[in-house]
């Protein structure tokens, strides 16, 4: 195995880590609702207030579920990452 492969791989190890512990920060510190409906019912009612968008689902796609958004683009990315990583051979080098 190569340096640049092992710093590659290192690199996205590192990476993921501090993805993991920023999910779990931040899902740590998240309120539960007790229920779907309690929680539909809250959004609908104070959505405006709360983000200033009109529309409901724009209030929950980039205000609410923000986090979650990145995380998911963030997982995403990582994984392509590993991917291409763990594709090397050493044949190709």
């Amino acid at each position: 195995m190569t340096d640049k492969r092992r710093r590659t791989i290192i690199m996205v190890l590192c990476f993921a880590m501090a993805a993991l512990t920023l999910m779990g920060y931040f899902i740590s510190e998240r309120e539960e609702y007790s229920g779907q409906s309690e929680a539909k019912d809250y959004i609908l009612a104070h959505h405006v207030e709360e983000t200033g968008a009109l529309n409901s689902v724009t209030a929950i796609y980039l205000n609410y579920r923000l986090w979650d958004t990145l995380f998911e683009a963030m997982v995403l990315m990582l994984s392509a990452l590993a991917v291409i990583t763990f594709s090397w051979s050493e044949k190709d080098e």
